[in-house]
């Protein structure tokens, strides 16, 4: 029996000796699941519900002309430009009213599209061509995803950036601030979906000493995709993703820029930079006849051949897919595109910091 106890008492001595202690062993690190982001699922804003049906009499108002197609996104506008009548870029669908009060005046609810958080209230009817909007934000797994609510007449108190707001809840109602601008009897909600070009435009905005300081949901600073197709992907029984969307755009126009820094565009939809790293080279842009990016990339030595001196160029443009080319962000003179005066705006935009 004491010779068992001192054999226990040797072999547990030892054991403490050869058996290193569970704290000292290297902690072994794990690397964390980047979080699942779904897709987001969109109601209607208004109680409108037919959407859908584009030239149905009622669901979308028109602009004086009355063409229907002048609710709708896109070059579906004319504006006068000196002496010439030139198209006009369209960003959003004007929703009509399904209900009036006595006077004329819309009594529909606004409502969030999608859930998210809000980005942007303005109070202010004459400090905005929107009027009375709200902007909305929204997490789609590209990036951030933007809805907006203009002209309304009243909004939701309490309604302030920062809050969570689910989908279905209120933001105001239907209206037609700046009522300069919009007769009652074409009161409507202006809607737009899209992204946002610079997520540092507040600074681009001030270095210009303009106002007034809407931050960063200036309109200028929005670049809106066809409001209706998160709707037709869902009808069709697919979620909507901005991913697939701009997989399923081919781009209108082709820019080569000289840039300090990649776009901060990239960095709030990383999925949309191709190839190498930026090496601090010119880059190319690609987007859509309304402005969206639609992906980035390192110039290539060709290309920077063509830029030559210059700030930057137009590297190639489809004259179909600009159509009738409302929003001018690139020009054709005597058979050569170049960046319009609008589009030299979006482009400063879209590389601040760097110049052009």
């Amino acid at each position: 029996m004491a010779a068992a106890i001192i054999g226990l008492v040797i072999l547990t001595a030892f054991g403490v000796r050869r058996c290193p202690r569970l704290e000292e062993s290297p902690p072994v690190a794990v690397e964390p699941e980047p979080p699942v982001i779904p897709p987001i699922e969109f109601g209607p804003p208004t109680p409108q519900t037919r959407l859908l049906e584009t030239n149905a009499p009622g669901v979308y108002m028109a602009t004086a002309s009355g063409r229907w197609e002048s609710a709708m996104y896109g070059s579906v506008r004319t504006v006068q430009s000196g002496r010439a009548i030139v198209p006009s870029f369209h960003e959003g669908v004007d929703i009509a009213p399904t209900a009036r009060g006595r006077d004329g005046r819309a009594l529909d609810d606004i409502v969030a599209a999608a859930e998210g958080t809000v980005g942007y209230v303005n109070r202010t009817a004459g400090n905005s061509d929107y009027g009375l909007y709200v902007v909305l934000l929204h997490r789609d797994p590209l990036g951030p995803l933007y809805t907006l609510y203009a002209h309304l007449d009243e909004i939701e108190p309490g309604l302030h950036a920062g809050r969570p707001i689910a989908r279905g809840a209120r933001l105001g109602r239907m209206g037609r601030t700046p009522t300069k601008v919009i007769p009652v009897e074409r009161s409507h909600l202006h809607f737009e979906v899209g992204v946002m070009l610079n997520s540092d435009f507040r600074s681009w905005f001030l270095s210009k000493r303009l106002t007034p300081d809407h931050g960063q949901f200036n309109g200028w600073n929005l670049a809106g995709l066809p409001p209706l197709a998160p709707y037709v992907a869902q009808a069709e029984g697919r979620a909507f993703r901005l991913q697939d969307w701009i997989e399923g755009e081919a781009p209108a126009f082709e820019v080569v820029v000289r840039v300090l820094r990649r776009p901060r565009f990239f960095d709030m939809y990383p999925g949309l930079w191709r190839g190498e790293p930026h090496h601090g080279g010119p880059v190319v842009i690609a987007a859509t006849e309304g402005g969206v990016p639609l992906g980035g990339w390192n110039a290539n030595s060709d290309e920077v051949a063509r830029l030559g001196t210059q700030p930057a160029i137009v590297l190639r443009a489809d004259a179909e897919r600009l159509g009738r080319n409302g929003r001018r962000l690139v020009v054709r003179d005597n058979g050569n595109w170049r960046i319009g005066t609008s589009g030299r705006q979006w482009l400063e935009i879209l590389i601040w910091p760097s110049r052009l």
